[in-house]
């Protein structure tokens, strides 16, 4: 426990001790007890507090009157407050609160005294500030406007103290009434029997989830560190930055700063003559100045006079998903325009940043090992799966490095199984392809120029539009958008990148109107993956932390990404547009998703496309029947003996590729084991190839 937090245990322990001990002073209060005795004081203190407790309370009653019990149960909270917290938000705002609740209840008392005077028990109601306040705004306001000024009071102090408005806890109140009042059913639902209740669970029905389809309490909540950095820090630190920059002849002045979850930018103007460029080459004198890992800066700001430097917090925020989805949950922004609303995280100042897949309409992500990047994929799937149904979207999951997308398998939205072999992942882009040709097809023919406007028709608009002897299979009654998302590019280029690159040109240059729409990511960014064809298609772009200057060039066509955080720290390009956007990305734990996924899993089960499992098995086929194979093997017969040096020399082909013919030479039997140290015995010979018919697709052992 560091020296902050213990300091605020030992002061929450110590409010909440001398509140106890004030209330049971108050309470035990005797007028025979000092200080002002009314009978001859007696030999003992009839106070349980004693001496101590009875001056307490003799002051406390005479100064405040009954006000004095609910001071002390106030001061009790805040001690409360302090030690399950770590901290009491908004100190200052809450202490005037708490002033203005005991003042209004002191007036209160004394008023209530003044207007019933006859009730002798209550004479020191409001003690002696209540009783001398209560007579001044009785002769300045009247009894009226004494009771309006309580009543400011009192809603203020509420206000201040519970951060709520008073009409907003009316209505909530109405609410509840209203619910318990509501009407009772007609009859009792019958009850499953067990075995019938594990055959077929029931689906959930967001009735009150708003927005979203599965309840957020799925995903774990927010905790804030409690030592944030305050404001008079964040003031020191401008001071040191204007220091370091006088060290080289730089006059700047901090005109403003803004704090985000992870990032404060400070808004420096600088004196006449001073070049801008002369800023942005001291980025790393100015970190070391700051002892922070990196400052980034902005020059200029856009639409502004001004240069911005964005330093690191000391203290870094998680943006946790379920945040921005509450935000969506409670109608505090408006996504209904929105296909697929994606969550991407809080920016610089803490505002929630949202984005919209179909008008971006594509993405690409490329972020280094521990940037953030795979947690980001699951950010963005766990959302489609909160705000959007299976009916809605589909989703197509391809991850060559087995382990990524692995927790989401038998999700109700896919469309097939996680696809993790290259050569299948190969297929499912071509049969992306075709499925696009097909949609502009269906969308020619109802006469509509995009998916949305497809949807509208419905089944009754779709006959219209086909005429009386139109006939469309019931399936395409209502299309999906599909989301194909590719967890590493670069394993995909390596294999087949021509083919590879085509298809994912094509589908990012056309699917948008028909729905189809990639997220594309890869940890390795250089040009020979994100080629430029491949990027120029792809113009919203997310970079998180990369290697070197020239990877944050290739992915965001400017240095910066290389001068990231780290751990969810993101540079986002928006289409349309070169300005960048520094975000917080959101964060989901392995144990968020285990629970989003097994809720699902418990509510319905995937239904795979028959289509797309053809393709996928007529690629393997086809790649059979490849002609490079063809030419591998004729290579093996002529020289006797094969390995991946041989066929590299012979085909002029990759290692990558000579290690996947081989592989499929060893299955089909053509080759066998080890000889002479390197190389593989060949165990056919050209007549058994030729009578085989060039067939390797039958996996028969030819001895």
């Amino acid at each position: 426990m560091d020296k902050k937090r213990l300091l605020n245990v030992f002061l929450a322990i110590l409010l909440v001790s001398f509140a106890v001990f004030a209330l049971i002073s108050v309470i035990t209060y005797n007028p025979s007890d000092p200080p002002f005795a009314d009978y001859p004081e007696s030999s003992a203190t009839k106070n349980l507090c004693g001496w101590v407790g009875a001056v307490l309370s003799g002051y406390g009653l005479s100064w405040l009157g009954l006000a004095a019990f609910p001071l002390t149960i106030l001061i009790g909270a805040w001690g409360v407050m302090l030690l399950l917290r770590g901290r009491v938000e908004d100190l200052w705002i809450k202490a005037v609160g708490g002033i203005m609740l005991i003042t209004s209840i002191s007036l209160a008392f004394a008023l209530v005294e003044d207007i019933l005077p006859k009730i002798g028990a209550i004479a020191w109601a409001g003690g002696v500030f209540g009783d001398a306040a209560s007579g001044k705004l009785l002769d300045n306001l009247g009894l009226v406007g004494t009771c309006v000024f309580l009543t400011f009071g009192f809603l203020t102090s509420g206000i201040l103290l519970f951060n709520v408005s008073p009409v907003e806890a009316v209505v909530s109140l109405f609410k509840r009434i209203k619910n318990k009042r509501g009407p009772k059913p007609a009859f009792k639902e019958k009850r499953l029997k067990k075995s019938d209740a594990e055959e077929k669970p029931p689906e959930y029905t967001p009735a009150d989830a708003g927005p979203l389809l599965l309840p957020i309490d799925l995903l774990d909540e927010r905790s804030d560190p409690g030592n944030a950095e305050d404001e008079e820090s964040l003031k020191k630190r401008a001071e040191v930055l204007e220091d370091a920059l006088a060290q080289f002849k730089v006059v700047a002045e901090v005109v403003g700063f803004e704090t985000g979850p992870s990032i404060t930018m400070y808004e420096l103007e600088l004196s006449p003559g001073t070049k801008v460029s002369k800023i942005a080459s001291l980025s790393d004198d100015l970190a070391m100045a700051l002892k922070a890992p990196s400052v980034r800066v902005v020059a200029p700001l856009p639409g502004k006079s001004t240069v911005g430097i964005e330093v690191p917090n000391r203290m870094r925020k998680n943006v946790r998903l379920r945040e921005l989805l509450e935000i969506i949950q409670e109608g505090k922004i408006n996504l209904d325009n929105n296909a697929i609303p994606l969550p991407l995280g809080r920016d610089i100042t803490g505002y929630p940043v949202y984005c919209d897949l179909t008008g971006m309409p594509h993405l690409l992500i490329a972020g280094t090992t521990g940037s953030g990047k795979s947690i980001c994929l699951n950010s963005l799937i766990l959302s489609i799966l909160f705000l959007r149904s299976r009916k809605d979207l589909k989703l197509l999951l391809v991850d060559p490095k087995l382990v990524e997308f692995s927790p989401f398998k038998d999700i109700p939205h896919l469309i097939s199984p996680v696809v993790t072999d290259v050569k299948e992942a190969q297929a499912v882009l071509e049969w992306a392809v075709n499925k696009m040709d097909e949609r502009y097809g269906l969308l020619a023919r109802a006469g509509v120029r995009n998916i949305a406007e497809y949807n509208k028709l419905g089944e009754s608009g779709l006959k219209k539009r086909l005429g009386a002897d139109g006939q469309i299979d019931p399936e395409l009654h209502h299309l999906p958008y599909i989301v194909i998302i590719i967890d590493e590019l670069a394993d995909l280029m390596m294999v087949s990148s021509k083919k590879v690159e085509n298809a994912v040109i094509r589908l990012s240059q056309k699917s948008r109107a028909v729905g189809i729409h990639l997220i594309v990511s890869t940890q390795r960014p250089s040009v020979d993956v994100v080629t430029g064809l491949i990027k120029s298609n792809l113009p919203a772009r997310i970079s998180f932390l990369v290697a070197s200057k020239v990877d944050s060039r290739t992915v965001l066509d400017q240095n910066g990404a290389e001068k990231l955080l780290g751990e969810g720290d993101m540079l986002f390009m928006p289409p349309g547009t070169s300005e960048l956007v520094r975000v917080q990305g959101t964060y989901t734990s392995d144990q968020e998703v285990e629970r989003v996924v097994g809720f699902l899993k418990r509510q319905a089960h995937p239904e795979f496309s028959t289509e797309l499992r053809e393709w996928k098995l007529e690629a393997k086929r086809d790649d059979r029947h490849d002609p490079v194979y063809n030419e591998a093997v004729q290579a093996a017969l002529e020289a006797g003996k094969c390995n991946e040096k041989l066929l590299q020399e012979k085909l002029h082909v990759t290692y990558p590729q000579a290690v996947k013919l081989l592989d499929q030479m060893i299955e089909d039997g053509i080759v066998g084991e080890c000889k002479e140290g390197t190389y593989r015995e060949v165990l056919i010979n050209p007549e058994d190839w030729e009578s085989a018919g060039r067939q390797k697709g039958t996996k028969q052992q030819i001895k």
